[in-house]
């Protein structure tokens, strides 16, 4: 089964970094630059898994927060400077090195069931929230 993951974060050098790392270990993965590009894609495609970037800042709290209102059963991982879990995320951590962070997606998606068949996200469509249940999410974060 091939997963499809969303990285988000704001330094492209780490978003291209990440992206070869999981696509190495079998995975499709999707970029997003921005809390709003974010949930555009996860509005229109469908994620097994969101990858949040430290780049993200204080975005990344809200981010979290609209993303587990748009679809609370996907999981999220945020790469953090340390190990000290955020409040109020329903994330996993995990710290900022390249094989940890693979090894740690790899790990929640084996206890997950595939969300779809295995295609590229960017084909993909599904029954996703109405426009008011959109705009109520980006506003909200």
């Amino acid at each position: 089964m091939v997963f499809v993951v969303l990285s988000v974060g704001r330094d492209f050098g780490l978003l291209k970094e990440r992206r070869a790392a999981l696509r190495e270990a079998g995975f499709i993965v999707n970029s997003a630059a921005t809390r709003g590009e974010a949930l555009e894609k996860l509005i229109q495609g469908d994620f097994d898994l969101v990858l949040l970037c430290q780049s993200l800042g204080e975005d990344t709290g809200r981010l979290a927060k609209a993303i587990a209102r748009l679809s609370p059963s996907t999981p999220m991982v945020a790469v953090a400077e340390s190990q000290n879990p955020v409040p109020g995320y329903g994330t996993h951590i995990v710290g900022n090195d390249r094989d940890e962070i693979v090894r740690k997606i790899t790990d929640i998606l084996a206890k997950e069931p595939a969300k779809r068949p295995a295609k590229p996200a960017s084909t993909m469509v599904r029954p996703g929230p109405s426009g008011s249940q959109i705009a109520a999410a980006k506003n909200a974060s």
